[in-house]
């Protein structure tokens, strides 16, 4: 529940959905009710570690990317970039890809 609550207060279809969607969700899930998606659910698992990785390089990225995008899946590859240019391209893309494909 925790996981799909965070979908409640930024919605996306499936067509919308990016990978930094199933991150937060993830991490957030993670935070409050210690979940973990089992090992052999990679995607949710590596879309987790990139946000992390996100949040470790500059701890306000996500907070200022709402502000200029509330709906996360509406966040563009471009303005991770712009948030934060320490992130590696490679990732900024990864984040802003679609999640279901």
């Amino acid at each position: 529940m925790a996981h799909e609550s965070f979908h409640v207060f930024s919605p996306a279809t499936p067509d919308e959905a990016k990978v930094l969607d199933e991150g937060l969700a993830t991490r957030f899930a993670f935070r409050v009710r210690n979940y973990q998606p089992p090992v052999n659910v990679w995607n949710y698992r590596a879309a987790w570690a990139v946000v992390d990785w996100l949040d470790n390089l500059y701890p306000n990225a996500i907070q200022e990317l709402r502000r200029a995008q509330p709906r996360v899946a509406l966040i563009e590859e471009n303005e991770i970039r712009r948030v934060c240019m320490e992130l590696p391209a490679y990732w900024a893309h990864f984040l802003g890809h679609r999640f279901y494909q």
